[in-house]
């Protein structure tokens, strides 16, 4: 089987999730249409391209025989729909967070996932709780499906946390974009808080992103000399990170813009590294980390409660028999590790694949303006069509 995947920008580094969904579909032929190029080395792909124009991306496709369109998050779903539309073929869009909790309050991206849904979309989301927001915006449920991320286990060193305890101080890690979502300033409120009550612990930030200058603000503000801001890193040492862990932290929040997580990619690699997790009832997190079983969970925003509970869990390994849920699917700290989820996808794509095309309008192509009312079609291609000017046209393998 061929897929077409459709990304956006291919790909930020903290999108490995994306690159071990494609190249983790063992048995299929992928080939990947991107905007632009950013990270190539560090994700290589020989079959990824960079169109100029939408009808290129209609003639590759056809060239590549494609069995179904696969758009990586929902801002792709426009083009990827008129492309399945060009070669009558099925199409399906991953939803994993931002991507619905916050574009559908803007009214605009409301019509654009209706007018891709009444066309014959399928959506895979990443969780139930993305799941019940793209049916409250009347995507048909016979439509959506739920396929929770997974990681690939044996590429993850299992420490428990009883082999982890002797090192001092102790360390506390978070794997994060430097965004509101990812609740960086509740991380560092309750490293505050853990400092003035003298508690030996340091965190250990991983990521960049806009909000980099602020969070420097408040850490001089606050003299956080035991918070290390280490930026975006590279797999291999994020991973390593990881090894050097005693406590994970996920303090997510609900943006001012809405934005939500779906179910953190990096929480699943630290439960799979043996690293106790404290996180928050947030989105599809509880979907993943039981309270009080696989993980300690708070309230969105809990400064107070995420510093007692860092204050509870790092003093001593914690007692395995506490948090070990025998037979369970889910990640354990205890040393229930995760299972991928590439089977559950690579199933999916082939029902998809062998479903039903999506509706045609006859035998044209059918561009984005006549099958989606325009002004609707503009969002998923930069400039309408035009990549920007970092991109390489036509690239195969080319950075």
């Amino acid at each position: 089987m061929t897929l077409l995947h459709i990304c956006g920008r291919y790909l930020s580094l903290s999108e490995t999730f994306t690159y071990d969904l494609i190249t983790g579909l063992h048995g299929c032929t992928h080939h990947v249409v991107a905007t632009s190029l950013k990270n190539f080395h560090h994700f290589p792909l020989t079959t990824v391209v960079v169109p100029h124009l939408e009808e290129q991306v209609w003639t590759l496709a056809g060239g590549f025989n494609a069995s179904a369109v696969v758009c990586h998050f929902g801002p792709q779903a426009m083009l990827g729909m008129t492309t399945a539309l060009a070669i009558d073929r099925p199409a399906v869009t991953i939803f994993h967070g931002y991507d619905v909790s916050r574009l559908v309050r803007d009214r605009i991206w409301v019509e654009r996932y209706r007018a891709v849904a009444r066309l014959g979309m399928h959506a895979l989301c990443t969780s139930h709780a993305v799941r019940q927001q793209l049916i409250e915006i009347d995507w048909p449920t016979s439509q959506i499906d739920v396929i929770h991320l997974g990681v690939d286990t044996e590429r993850f060193a299992f420490v428990p946390p009883s082999e982890r305890w002797p090192a001092r101080p102790r360390r506390i890690l978070m794997i994060a974009r430097l965004v509101e979502m990812k609740g960086v300033e509740v991380a560092l409120d309750a490293m505050r808080r853990l400092r003035d009550r003298g508690c030996d612990v340091e965190l250990r930030i991983v990521g960049d992103g806009p909000e980099r200058t602020r969070i420097e603000t408040l850490m001089r503000e606050w003299r956080l000399t035991n918070v290390s801001l280490l930026g975006a890193l590279e797999h291999s040492m994020t991973k390593h990170e990881l090894s050097e862990a005693h406590l994970y932290i996920q303090p997510s929040v609900t943006a001012a813009s809405g934005d939500q997580e779906g179910i953190p990619v990096s929480l699943m690699e630290a439960m799979a590294s043996g690293i106790p997790v404290v996180a928050t009832h947030h989105s599809g997190i509880p979907e993943l980390v039981i309270d009080g079983q696989t993980g300690h969970l708070i309230r969105e925003g809990d400064v107070e409660g995420l510093a007692a509970a860092i204050e509870r869990l790092i003093p001593e390994p914690i007692d395995s028999p506490t948090w070990h849920v025998p037979g369970s699917s889910r990640t354990s700290i205890a040393g229930v590790r995760p299972r991928a989820s590439r089977h559950s996808f690579a199933r999916s794509q082939r029902t998809i694949a062998a479903g039903p095309a999506c509706r045609s309008r006859g035998t044209r192509p059918v561009r984005a303006a006549d099958s989606l009312s325009s002004p609707f079609h503009t969002a998923s291609w930069p400039g309408s069509c035009c990549c920007s000017e970092s991109a390489t046209p036509m690239c195969s393998g080319k950075s």
